[in-house]
């Protein structure tokens, strides 16, 4: 009976803990909605809603927040605990692993190269006019950071000091493509009004 009960409350805590912050913030943004309805009718928020998508402001804004959401949902809020966050500290290094590819790897990659240029296209970084790497590494490798000590802390996940480096060098090669597209793009605005 004891264990029955033991097993229940850790399945309790466990369901708590991995959606907890999730069904928070799913409220929190229901309660914002209702607030707007009550203030006026479901009939004009939704008309707001529709008006707002078509402006190209709006649109990037809600895919930077799809893909905050996506990161977050992918690297926390979808994690079980692990006793021990710090039993591979290095992490994995290597494209193929006892003879199987390592897919985390290029995961780890390319789920940050949209990083950079979608805070640049919200205007979350000064107006680019020449590639400035050090933004392209600062800002992947600062929110890697976060996230790996936020799963170290709360025992979500291993803590991998190759997730922060492949994560980095996604969101670096993120800002490169990004700079110079439009930099190339400038320069043919340029030659083409000449």
């Amino acid at each position: 009976m004891f264990t029955l009960i033991s097993q229940i409350l850790k399945d309790f805590f466990a369901m708590f803990y991995q959606y907890g912050t999730i069904t928070i913030i799913c409220a929190l943004l229901i309660m914002i909605v209702w607030k707007e309805i009550e203030n006026t009718s479901i009939k004009t928020v939704w008309q707001n809603l529709i008006q707002q998508f078509k402006e190209k402001k709006w649109q990037r804004r809600f895919i930077l927040v799809i893909y905050i959401v996506l990161i977050l949902q992918c690297t926390i809020f979808n994690r079980d605990f692990n006793t021990n966050p710090l039993e591979n500290v290095l992490g994995n290094w290597w494209i193929i692993k006892d003879g199987v590819i390592n897919y985390e790897l290029f995961e780890n990659i390319l789920i940050y190269v949209p990083l950079y240029p979608l805070l640049a296209m919200n205007g979350l970084l000064k107006k680019i006019t020449k590639p400035k790497k050090y933004k392209g590494i600062f800002i992947p490798l600062c929110l890697s950071l976060s996230i790996e000590l936020v799963q170290l802390f709360f025992r979500l996940d291993a803590f991998q000091l190759s997730t922060i480096v492949f994560n980095t060098l996604g969101g670096f090669i993120g800002a490169l493509i990004y700079d110079y597209l439009k930099i190339a793009l400038n320069n043919t605005e340029r030659i083409g009004n000449n």
